[in-house]
């Protein structure tokens, strides 16, 4: 049986600032009910008790109009939970799902009708794709414009940067690389991630701080990572919650959204650079059309 985890907080609250409009939260997981999208054997967890309407109370709360949603493991390359919850965001939100290589071109062009615009590799958990069919893996995806998103543990980082500069398609790292904050900004995980930022077609995200903070809210202890990577490139981060928060044992500490939204305030202070972070460079990566409102 998998294990059960911690409930996401039902209250959230609205961030201290004002957010711009067509912001958008760049990694979330949408679980639908087991009858109707059945999980992988060897899910590493159960589903959380929420689902699609729960997560757009959380938008709604927040303000953020935009979303992508990114295909959880538990249902492998079945991305048909991820695709209808697409429907019901009419354009306001992406998709980043799981293939497999042998994928049928005819399902690729269904999935970019429905707005996926990425893929999903996942490296902390068995059953997915991995690293050595990358090369593989982009050349599916480079003709419709789609990037790879990477789940790693930071032990991956080094092969990852490694790997990636084989490769011509954009990539995207979340969870500020997974590196735990007390391992530090010089450490050899960290500065792998830094020297694929710099050099042009890496994204990441800053959300799940919680995950690598060894001190409680605000975590102090992330500033510099987050600071570090806005240095490098401010014009390929991205915000995101990573609602639900899966994977949190019962007696850790839950994120309110709201508070996490904050955070985004304390790393990136000018009002300019938070428009770029939670509006621009999304809209460029997903492929938003601007004028909807």
């Amino acid at each position: 049986m998998p294990t059960v985890y911690q409930q996401p907080d039902p209250q959230v609250h609205a961030p201290a600032f004002s957010v711009s409009a067509h912001a958008c939260d760049c990694h979330a997981h949408i679980f639908g009910p087991e009858e109707r999208y059945p999980t992988i054997p060897d899910a590493r967890f159960a589903n959380p008790k929420v689902g699609l309407a729960d997560y757009r109370s959380v938008l709604r709360n927040l303000g953020i109009e935009r979303a992508v949603l990114v295909q959880p493991h538990v249902y492998g390359a079945d991305n048909r939970c991820l695709a209808d919850a697409l429907v019901q965001f009419e354009g306001r939100a992406r998709g980043v799902g799981v293939i497999e290589t042998t994928v049928a071109d005819a399902e690729l062009e269904r999935m970019h009708r429905a707005g996926f615009r990425g893929v999903r590799i996942n490296l902390r958990n068995a059953g997915g794709l991995a690293l050595r069919e990358l090369a593989l893996v982009a050349a599916r995806v480079k003709p419709w414009g789609w990037h790879i998103e990477f789940a790693p543990d930071p032990q991956h980082l080094p092969a990852i940067a490694r790997a990636v500069r084989e490769i011509d398609v954009d990539v995207v790292i979340p969870h500020l690389g997974r590196v735990a904050a007390d391992a530090g900004v010089q450490s050899p995980e960290f500065q792998a991630l830094l020297g694929l930022v710099r050099e042009g077609r890496c994204w990441v995200k800053l959300s799940g701080a919680h995950r690598v903070s060894r001190l409680p809210y605000p975590h102090a202890d992330v500033a510099a990572f987050a600071a570090a990577l806005i240095e490098a490139a401010g014009e390929r981060m991205l915000w995101a919650s990573d609602w639900p928060h899966t994977s949190v044992p019962v007696d850790d500490y839950m994120p309110n959204d709201g508070d996490v939204l904050d955070l985004l305030a304390a790393w990136a202070p000018a009002e300019k650079l938070r428009q770029r972070i939670l509006v621009d460079n999304p809209a460029r990566l997903y492929g938003f059309d601007t004028a909807v409102v």
